[in-house]
């Protein structure tokens, strides 16, 4: 048997789960308008792959009720900003170069704020500042924003916005068109022992969806039993010959085909990010990238964003689909998706107050900074994406924002803590199946998690 106490604890979350309110219906993935004008973010993506058999609930209703004309909310009167007590200093977290550009950036923000910066080394250590108090603020990918949601006690306030006021893009896979010349059906299983290129380790459409879609193929982590990697590597690894996953956050990470071993961080690896996982398809480095589905229309070498490594037109790739088969690249790429992905979050600490939430908000919304980060100004990503063009407010949980890329995060975060076995089902235990499946459809769900976020 268990001990007691584990028993009583998973008691404790069924019960707590139990007390919640019926859920409503999952919110939908923001669609664009379908076939959107060529070289723009946003065409009417797939619909995400199913859920596994642990994928929670929907959260509980959001804490933050939108305006019944959907605007934004209007500027707060001046006595309805932060107290002194609270403090109008607001410090953005900036990772390595973005610095020049946080002070660049922050300097067009109106408003009785007073906007600074502080520069991290990576995106771990700048959850961490926020978490303690040191920073405010920062943009995050959603697989970055589900871990400092669920590890740091974060939660989202803002959006990034793109072409047709889209708040989330499709995620692709993007291979040598040689390849699909030679066969017209090529699959992800054609890939099998090829060398892969992601933007960076656990981001969600880079690393999470693709793992999610090996284990869905069969591949088996256990094939590497010699190696003390985590499950999700070992996936990658027990597929792909080769990979490179440059990390954010400080640890982990996947370099074997990045060319430099010795360390596997962001820091100083031309591999890193969008632009890197490209241009390590570019150069021939590896054979398959992760990408966002405008990444290759930009920085191919007839994109808006060209790099001098920029050495191939647009039309030497094409899209991968999941299904099998290829798709030119262009604005429409229809069902040829490994997953629809929400726009990058602005996160802060849980436990802000409302007042100063909200002043940070209507000040960021009123910020006239568009120019500066769209159009080819910001290719390098700094702050906002580059196909930012505005910023939305977020009025859901952050938990209910992340909607099923959160799902596909704490799946492979279950399979490296071995709570899940393979076939996506809870491992087996002497404690019975029925509490396990409610404890762990609880805490899956971010109910604990939401519940805190809303006090």
């Amino acid at each position: 048997m268990q001990p007691l106490p584990l028993l009583l604890h998973l008691l404790l979350i069924v019960s707590i789960a139990a007390q919640s309110p019926p859920a409503p219906p999952p919110a939908p993935e923001s669609q664009p308008p379908p076939a959107p004008a060529p070289g723009v973010e946003g065409s009417t993506p797939a619909p995400a792959p199913a859920r596994n058999p642990l994928s929670p609930p929907a959260p509980p209703p959001p804490d933050t009720i939108p305006n019944p004309n959907g605007n934004p909310s209007p500027a707060p009167a001046p006595n309805d900003q932060p107290s002194n007590s609270e403090g109008s200093n607001v410090t953005w977290c900036a990772v390595r170069e973005e610095y020049d550009a946080c002070l660049k950036y922050t300097s067009l923000i109106p408003g009785p704020l007073n906007w600074t910066c502080v520069a991290k080394e990576n995106k771990g250590e700048c959850m961490d500042a926020i978490k303690n108090g040191e920073a405010d603020l920062i943009s995050l990918e959603a697989g970055y924003a589900y871990m400092a949601f669920l590890n740091k006690s974060m939660k989202a306030i803002l959006s990034e916005e793109y072409s047709f006021h889209a708040q989330s893009y499709g995620a692709v896979a993007v291979v040598n068109k040689y390849m699909c010349d030679r066969n017209s059906r090529l699959s992800l299983e054609d890939l099998r022992n090829f060398k892969s290129c992601h933007p960076g380790y656990q981001t969600s459409g880079g690393w999470n969806y693709p793992v999610y879609y090996l284990l869905k193929m069969g591949i088996d982590p256990r094939l590497k039993n010699d190696s003390s990697d985590p499950n999700d590597v070992k996936t990658i690894n027990s597929f792909f010959s080769e990979s490179c996953a440059p990390s954010e956050l400080g640890h982990g990470g996947l370099c074997s085909a990045c060319g430099n071993t010795s360390s596997c961080s962001s820091i100083d690896n031309i591999y890193a990010g969008e632009t890197g996982a490209f241009r390590c398809l570019m150069d021939g480095t590896g054979d398959i990238a992760f990408l966002r589905a405008k990444t290759a229309t930009m920085y191919s070498s007839d994109g808006v964003n060209r790099q001098a490594w920029s050495s191939k037109s647009v039309s030497e790739f094409m899209y991968l689909c999941p299904g099998g088969g290829c798709k030119p690249i262009n604005e429409n790429y229809g069902d040829c998706v490994f997953a629809t992905v929400p726009a990058n979050p602005l996160m802060t600490r849980n436990n802000i107050t409302g007042k100063r939430r909200d002043a940070i908000i209507q000040a960021l919304l009123n910020a006239n900074w568009t120019s500066q980060l769209y159009m080819g100004n910001n290719w390098q990503n700094y702050l906002l994406s580059v196909s930012t063009q505005a910023l939305a407010k977020v009025s859901q949980l952050t938990r209910q924002y992340l909607s099923t890329s959160g799902n596909i995060s704490q799946i492979v975060l279950d399979i490296n803590n071995n709570i899940l076995s393979l076939s996506g089902s809870p491992k087996k235990t002497s404690i019975p199946s029925s509490v396990i499946s409610l404890a762990l459809g609880a805490v899956t769900s971010g109910i604990l998690y939401s519940f805190l976020e809303i006090l």
